[in-house]
Protein backbone atom coordinates (compact mmCIF):
# COMPACT_ATOMS: atom_id res chain seq x y z
CA UNK A 1 0.00 0.00 0.00
CA UNK A 2 1.12 3.50 -0.67
CA UNK A 3 -0.41 6.96 -0.70
CA UNK A 4 -1.12 8.76 -3.93
CA UNK A 5 -0.11 12.35 -4.54
CA UNK A 6 -3.50 13.50 -3.27
CA UNK A 7 -3.25 11.41 -0.07
CA UNK A 8 -5.49 8.48 -0.99
CA UNK A 9 -4.35 4.97 -0.09
CA UNK A 10 -3.51 3.03 -3.26
CA UNK A 11 -3.23 -0.78 -3.47
CA UNK A 12 0.02 -1.78 -5.07
CA UNK A 13 0.02 -4.56 -7.64
CA UNK A 14 2.34 -6.76 -5.58
CA UNK A 15 0.82 -8.98 -2.91
CA UNK A 16 -2.52 -8.97 -1.23
CA UNK A 17 -3.78 -5.99 0.73
CA UNK A 18 -6.17 -5.13 3.51
CA UNK A 19 -9.25 -5.55 1.27
CA UNK A 20 -8.06 -9.05 0.29
CA UNK A 21 -7.73 -9.94 3.96
CA UNK A 22 -11.22 -8.56 4.62
CA UNK A 23 -12.79 -10.51 1.71
CA UNK A 24 -10.95 -13.65 2.82
CA UNK A 25 -12.33 -13.28 6.33
CA UNK A 26 -15.85 -12.89 4.97
CA UNK A 27 -15.40 -16.02 2.83
CA UNK A 28 -14.24 -17.98 5.89
CA UNK A 29 -17.10 -16.69 8.04
CA UNK A 30 -19.77 -17.55 5.48
CA UNK A 31 -18.19 -20.94 4.75
CA UNK A 32 -18.17 -21.75 8.47
CA UNK A 33 -21.78 -20.64 8.84
CA UNK A 34 -22.67 -23.07 6.04
CA UNK A 35 -20.67 -25.76 7.93
CA UNK A 36 -18.67 -26.32 4.75
CA UNK A 37 -15.03 -27.44 4.83
CA UNK A 38 -12.29 -25.75 2.83
CA UNK A 39 -12.04 -28.95 0.81
CA UNK A 40 -15.77 -28.89 -0.04
CA UNK A 41 -15.59 -25.26 -1.13
CA UNK A 42 -12.46 -25.98 -3.14
CA UNK A 43 -14.13 -28.88 -4.94
CA UNK A 44 -17.14 -26.71 -5.79
CA UNK A 45 -14.79 -24.04 -7.18
CA UNK A 46 -12.45 -26.45 -8.92
CA UNK A 47 -9.44 -25.43 -6.80
CA UNK A 48 -7.49 -27.09 -4.01
CA UNK A 49 -8.27 -26.57 -0.33
CA UNK A 50 -4.86 -24.87 -0.11
CA UNK A 51 -6.05 -22.26 -2.60
CA UNK A 52 -9.18 -21.71 -0.49
CA UNK A 53 -6.88 -21.26 2.54
CA UNK A 54 -4.89 -18.63 0.65
CA UNK A 55 -8.07 -16.78 -0.30
CA UNK A 56 -9.33 -16.87 3.29
CA UNK A 57 -6.04 -15.62 4.75
CA UNK A 58 -5.87 -12.85 2.15
CA UNK A 59 -2.60 -14.22 0.76
CA UNK A 60 -4.05 -14.50 -2.75
CA UNK A 61 -6.44 -12.04 -4.32
CA UNK A 62 -9.86 -13.21 -5.40
CA UNK A 63 -10.63 -12.12 -8.96
CA UNK A 64 -14.08 -10.85 -9.93
CA UNK A 65 -15.13 -14.06 -11.66
CA UNK A 66 -13.97 -16.20 -8.75
CA UNK A 67 -15.70 -13.85 -6.29
CA UNK A 68 -19.00 -14.42 -8.13
CA UNK A 69 -18.39 -18.18 -8.13
CA UNK A 70 -17.63 -18.21 -4.38
CA UNK A 71 -20.71 -16.11 -3.63
CA UNK A 72 -22.95 -18.46 -5.63
CA UNK A 73 -21.46 -21.49 -3.88
CA UNK A 74 -21.99 -19.92 -0.46
CA UNK A 75 -25.52 -18.79 -1.35
CA UNK A 76 -24.90 -15.07 -1.05
CA UNK A 77 -24.29 -12.04 -3.25
CA UNK A 78 -20.77 -10.93 -4.18
CA UNK A 79 -21.55 -7.65 -2.42
CA UNK A 80 -21.93 -9.56 0.85
CA UNK A 81 -18.28 -10.59 0.59
CA UNK A 82 -17.24 -6.96 0.09
CA UNK A 83 -19.54 -5.52 2.74
CA UNK A 84 -17.75 -3.14 5.11
CA UNK A 85 -14.47 -3.50 3.21
CA UNK A 86 -11.99 -0.85 4.29
CA UNK A 87 -11.65 1.96 1.78
CA UNK A 88 -8.95 3.98 3.53
CA UNK A 89 -6.32 1.24 3.84
CA UNK A 90 -7.04 0.71 7.53
CA UNK A 91 -8.83 -2.32 8.99
CA UNK A 92 -12.38 -1.81 10.22
CA UNK A 93 -12.50 -1.93 14.02
CA UNK A 94 -14.87 -4.38 15.79
CA UNK A 95 -16.42 -1.54 17.80
CA UNK A 96 -17.37 1.94 16.67
CA UNK A 97 -16.31 4.98 18.72
CA UNK A 98 -19.73 5.03 20.38
CA UNK A 99 -19.32 1.39 21.49
CA UNK A 100 -21.68 -0.04 18.86
CA UNK A 101 -20.78 -3.47 17.50
CA UNK A 102 -19.65 -3.51 13.87
CA UNK A 103 -20.11 -6.19 11.22
CA UNK A 104 -16.41 -6.99 11.66
CA UNK A 105 -16.99 -8.25 15.21
CA UNK A 106 -19.71 -10.58 13.96
CA UNK A 107 -17.40 -11.74 11.16
CA UNK A 108 -14.73 -12.57 13.75
CA UNK A 109 -17.26 -14.60 15.71
CA UNK A 110 -18.27 -16.58 12.63
CA UNK A 111 -14.69 -17.24 11.45
CA UNK A 112 -14.24 -20.31 13.61
CA UNK A 113 -16.30 -23.25 14.73
CA UNK A 114 -16.18 -22.25 18.40
CA UNK A 115 -17.91 -18.95 17.65
CA UNK A 116 -20.57 -20.69 15.59
CA UNK A 117 -21.14 -23.25 18.36
CA UNK A 118 -21.47 -20.42 20.85
CA UNK A 119 -24.10 -18.61 18.78
CA UNK A 120 -26.10 -21.80 18.15
CA UNK A 121 -26.04 -22.72 21.84
CA UNK A 122 -27.04 -19.18 22.82
CA UNK A 123 -29.96 -19.17 20.40
CA UNK A 124 -31.16 -22.47 21.86
CA UNK A 125 -31.48 -21.01 25.37
CA UNK A 126 -34.69 -19.64 26.85
CA UNK A 127 -34.74 -15.81 27.13
CA UNK A 128 -34.05 -15.67 30.90
CA UNK A 129 -30.96 -17.87 30.52
CA UNK A 130 -29.76 -15.71 27.61
CA UNK A 131 -29.86 -12.66 29.88
CA UNK A 132 -28.07 -14.49 32.71
CA UNK A 133 -25.40 -15.82 30.35
CA UNK A 134 -24.86 -12.38 28.80
CA UNK A 135 -24.50 -10.75 32.22
CA UNK A 136 -22.01 -13.43 33.31
CA UNK A 137 -19.98 -12.99 30.09
CA UNK A 138 -19.91 -9.21 30.59
CA UNK A 139 -18.62 -9.67 34.16
CA UNK A 140 -15.95 -12.11 32.97
CA UNK A 141 -14.87 -9.71 30.20
CA UNK A 142 -14.21 -6.91 32.69
CA UNK A 143 -12.04 -8.99 35.06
Amino acid sequence: MRKSKIGQVVQTTRGAGIVDIHVGGRIRALRNLKEMSQNELGEALGVSFQQVQKYEKGMNRVGAGRLLQIAATLGCEAADLLENAPTNGKPVKPFDRDGALSVTALDDLAKNHVGIRLVKAYLGLPPKLRVALTEMAERLATT
